[in-house]
């Protein structure tokens, strides 16, 4: 499990599943994810908001459909990628690690700033489809469109409630977003400069 502190550390923490998970029995009343308190990797954002001391940190985490990099958004607005591949789950490796002290790996790869596509925090980010293009959502109650490599928004639609869920479809051509309010809306984003609301 990645969990971001507001120190501006990620850490992974070891989660152990319990069996009726893994074998997806019907009984749900004793299902539940064991967090240890082992951190296996610790990463520092290191970056401070302004001219203050107050570190700035990742409110919003989430690996590309690799799982090659984590793509992460901050409390001030910040986009940008860590090259910090996932690794793969083995349970027999676990049994073998379980066994032996493991130290905690400090990771010091570099945040790859893409901009800063908001002026507050950042509560969604996703892919459009295959494409270089991804949607946000954030804090200041917009919905954003913007080519990554170049770092231009293409559109922007303002939201009456915060939006603070979002997903797309998987072809990327439709936005799904919640708001703090409980609204839910749909994109058509076909057509990246001119989101079209179809529900």
């Amino acid at each position: 499990m990645i969990v971001s502190l507001e120190e501006g550390l990620i850490v992974w923490l070891k989660v152990e599943l319990p069996p009726d998970v893994v074998l997806n029995e019907k009984d749900d009343s004793s299902r539940c994810l064991k967090v240890l308190e082992e951190i296996e990797q610790e990463w520092s954002f290191n970056v401070k908001i302004g001219e203050s001391d107050i570190p700035d940190y990742l409110t919003h985490i989430h690996y590309t459909r690799s799982f090659k990099y984590l793509v992460c958004g901050t409390e001030t607005g910040i986009f940008g990628t860590l090259e910090i591949e996932a690794e793969r789950c083995d349970a027999e490796d676990d049994e073998e690690e379980a066994q032996e002290s493991k130290e905690k790996k400090i990771l010091t790869q570099e945040f790859k700033v893409l901009g800063r596509f908001h002026t507050q925090r950042l509560t969604g980010i996703k892919e459009l489809g295959e494409s270089t293009q991804l949607v946000t959502i954030s804090e200041d109650h917009y919905m954003s469109i913007w080519e990554a490599t170049s770092q231009v928004m293409l559109a922007s639609v303002f939201q009456p409630a915060h939006p603070t869920a979002l997903t797309t479809a998987k072809d990327g051509t439709v936005a799904f977003l919640g708001t703090a309010m409980g609204a839910f809306r749909i994109y058509d984003v076909r057509t990246r400069a001119q989101p079209r609301l179809v529900l």
